[in-house]
C-alpha cells in the first residue's frame, strides 16, 4: 500500500512546516515572520491605546494554534485590500501548502517572485511546494536558477541536494553537500543531510517476526521473515521468504514485490508469491498475485485502485481502494477490502492515522472492522467472519542505517462455530541498510 510518504528538512531562515509524501516527506522549522513583516507598534506608555495587531501576526499565530483556515481568510481579505503586500502573498502560500493545497500554493508563491525572483521567503517556500508535491526535479531547477544568481548560498545548495537525493541521484546530493561543508565544516545543517546520504543505502535486509496468541489458545500462530530490498532508480523491488507455524506444521513462502514510478505522484505496486508445501499444509496459499496504482491529487489527497488473487484449494479475489489525506505532520488513510463469494460479499474497513517526526518515522493506529483485521494472506485470514481491532504503530528510524518497526495489536473475531474470540498480536522488524 501506500507508503509512500514525503521529505523535508527544517531551515530557520524560512517560514514553513511540515506537510505530507513516496515515498518522502518532512518536518521543517517555522520562522516566527517574514523578512519583509512589517514590525510591531509598541506602546511606551500606560496611558497610550493599545497598537493594533499586525494582521500578519495574527494570521501567523492562528495558522499555528490549528485555526489555519481563519489564517487563510483573513490573509484572503488583506491581500484584496493590498495585493501587492508580498510579505501576505508569501504568508498565504506558505499556509496552502502547509494544507496541502499545493497548486494554489505554487500560484501564490509564484506570483511573489515573479517581480522579486529572490524572495528571501518565496523561493524557499515554492522549493518546498516542489518537493512536497513530488516534484523533485522541479525544485533542482528553481534552486540551480537561483544559485547562479546567489552561488555560495548554502540554504539553496542544501535545497539543491534534497532534489537530488528525493531522485535518488545520491552521489550528487553528496557532491553538493561536500562542497557546503568545505566552506563551513559547522553548517548543521548540512552535517544532518550528508549523515543521511551515507551510503548510498541502496539495499536493505530486514528480518521480521509475528506472535499470535488466541484466548482457547486453539488458533495460535507464528511467522518469521526475511526481505531484502533493492532500491533502482525509479523502482524498488524486495525478495520477502515468510515461514508459519500452526497446529505443529510449518509451511514457506516466497513472494516478490515490485513499487515501479511512472511519473511524479503516479506509482504502482506488483505481488507475486509461491509457497511450495500448499496444499499439503495450506497455511499459505499455493499462488497468489496483486496489482494497485497509486495516484496523488491536489490538496494532499491520494487514492488507490487495486485487487489480489490467492489461490487456496479454490482461488480468492478481493479487491481493494484507499484514500489517504496528507494534513501537516499526519497521513489519515481509510482502505476497503471487498471479496465477493458464492455466499456473498465480504467487507472490511480500515481507518489509520499517523503522525511524523520526519521522513520515515513515525507513530499511529489503526481501527478495522468488518470481515478481517487486515489484508488477506493466509489460511487463518480467510477463517475470520466478523472481526474488530484496534492497532498501535511505531516505525523509528534509530540511525540512517537502523530501523526498527513495532505492531501491537487486539482484536475481537467471530469465526465459524466460535463468537467472541480474543486475539492479541505482535508484529516486530529490524531493517539494516547498505
Amino acid at each position: 500500500m501506500i507508503l509512500v510518504r514525503r521529505t523535508a528538512l527544517g531551515l530557520s531562515l524560512v517560514l514553513l512546516a511540515a506537510a505530507g509524501s513516496a515515498r518522502a516527506q518532512v518536518t521543517p522549522v517555522y520562522q516566527s515572520s517574514p523578512a519583509d513583516a512589517p514590525p510591531e507598534d509598541k506602546a511606551t506608555d500606560e496611558t497610550q491605546p493599545a497598537a493594533a495587531v499586525d494582521p500578519l501576526t495574527e494570521a501567523r499565530t492562528l495558522a499555528t494554534s490549528g485555526h489555519r483556515p481563519e489564517a487563510l481568510s483573513m490573509l484572503h481579505e488583506r491581500l484584496a485590500a493590498a495585493p501587492d503586500d508580498n510579505a501576505a502573498r508569501t504568508l498565504y502560500g506558505t499556509i496552502l501548502s502547509w494544507e496541502g493545497r499545493y497548486d494554489e500554493a505554487r500560484e501564490e508563491l509564484t506570483r511573489v517572485l515573479r517581480n522579486k525572483p529572490d524572495h528571501g521567503d518565496a523561493l524557499p517556500a515554492l522549493l518546498n511546494v516542489e518537493l512536497w508535491s513530488d516534484h523533485p526535479e522541479k525544485a533542482e531547477t528553481l534552486a540551480r536558477d537561483a544559485l547562479k544568481r546567489s552561488p555560495d548560498d548554502p540554504t539553496l545548495s542544501l535545497f539543491l541536494a534534497r532534489a537530488l537525493k528525493a531522485q535518488n541521484r545520491r552521489d550528487e546530493a553528496r557532491a553538493v553537500i561536500d562542497g557546503i561543508l568545505e566552506k563551513d565544516p559547522g553548517d548543521n545543517e548540512a552535517r544532518k543531510q550528508w549523515r543521511t546520504l551515507q551510503g548510498p543505502y541502496n539495499w536493505y535486509v530486514a528480518v521480521g517476526y509475528l506472535r499470535d496468541d488466541y484466548s482457547n489458545d486453539t488458533f495460535d500462530w507464528r511467522e518469521s521473515r526475511l526481505e531484502l530490498k533493492r532500491r533502482l532508480r525509479n523502482t524498488s523491488l524486495i525478495g520477502r521468504w515468510n515461514r508459519s507455524e500452526r497446529f505443529g506444521t510449518t509451511d514457506d513462502q516466497y513472494e516478490v514485490d515490485a513499487y515501479p514510478s511512472f511519473r511524479p505522484g503516479t506509482y504502482a505496486y506488483f505481488n507475486a508469491g509461491y509457497s511450495p508445501d500448499s496444499p499439503n499444509t495450506d497455511l499459505y496459499p499455493k499462488y497468489r498475485g496483486g496489482a494497485e496504482l497509486f495516484q496523488s491529487f491536489t490538496h494532499g489527497w491520494e487514492g488507490s485502485l487495486g485487487f489480489r488473487w490467492l489461490k487456496f484449494t479454490d482461488s480468492v479475489t478481493i479487491y481493494t481502494a484507499s484514500v489517504s489525506k496528507y494534513l501537516g505532520n499526519w497521513l489519515y488513510t481509510l482502505r476497503t477490502y471487498v471479496t465477493p463469494s458464492s455466499v456473498g460479499t465480504s467487507t472490511s474497513y480500515h481507518a489509520t492515522a499517523r503522525r511524523y517526526f520526519g521522513a520515515e518515522t513515525y507513530l499511529g493506529a489503526r481501527y478495522a472492522r468488518g470481515s478481517g483485521r487486515g489484508e488477506i494472506l493466509t489460511t487463518d485470514d480467510t477463517e475470520v467472519v466478523r472481526s474488530e481491532t484496534l492497532e498501535g504503530q511505531a516505525n523509528i528510524l534509530l540511525t540512517p542505517r537502523w530501523e526498527l518497526t513495532l505492531r501491537v495489536g487486539r482484536s475481537r473475531e467471530d469465526r465459524a462455530g466460535l463468537d467472541g474470540l480474543r486475539d492479541t498480536y505482535v508484529i516486530s522488524r529490524v531493517a539494516y541498510r547498505f
